[in-house]
């Protein structure tokens, strides 16, 4: 069987069978999770991302994760091949990272946006390492904690949209030094 992967919601609230190049690679990953064996790794924090409502520009109030997305998790919980983790908002890990972003003068101004996706990393870290997100500034911008714990340099984080990620699920989710968090550190 495949590996437990963090689907971030901004993958969820994009994947769609429509014609639009970036709902298409966010569909087809959630078709290869399950094609493919994979599991879904999920957490409170993740799932409450995932349902939150957002008021859409038409005034309509709508799930964060589209309707297809929603079916997806449906269906896999069905399967029974959602595995669930408990994050710890209090941790070390956190601290140290809220710390070192803090007093890092290139991270400081993004350590607010950095520190409510952390949870996606945590989850990881509970589950196989593997978190598929297209959000490619947040990616750029976890770069710069490369010093900040040896943990966080095992998390690889693949983008639909900017990786092969389809191939890379149905290669099984191989470690790759170039998809981690901080690019190339050993796993």
């Amino acid at each position: 069987m495949g590996h437990s992967i963090v689907v971030d919601a901004c993958v969820a609230r994009s994947a769609g069978p429509n014609r639009n190049p970036i709902a298409q690679n966010c569909y087809k990953v959630l078709l290869a999770i399950i094609q493919y064996d994979h599991r879904l790794a999920m957490s409170h924090q993740v799932e409450s991302e995932w349902m939150e409502y957002k008021k859409r520009a038409s005034g309509k109030i709508f799930p964060n994760a589209s309707y297809f997305a929603l079916e997806w998790y449906q269906e896999m919980k069905s399967k029974g091949r959602v595995d669930y983790y408990l994050v710890d908002l209090d941790s070390d890990l956190r601290k140290d990272v809220e710390q070192d972003l803090i007093n890092n003068h290139i991270t400081k101004s993004v350590a607010k946006e950095i520190m409510e996706d952390l949870h996606l990393i945590e989850t990881a870290l509970k589950s196989d390492n593997r978190v598929l997100s297209s959000d490619d500034e947040m990616y750029d911008n976890l770069l710069n904690l490369q010093d900040t714990s040896q943990d966080l340099n095992v998390v690889m984080w693949v983008s639909p949209n900017r990786n092969n990620a389809y191939k890379w699920l149905r290669d099984n989710a191989p470690d790759i030094p170039d998809y981690h968090i901080c690019q190339g550190a050993p796993p």
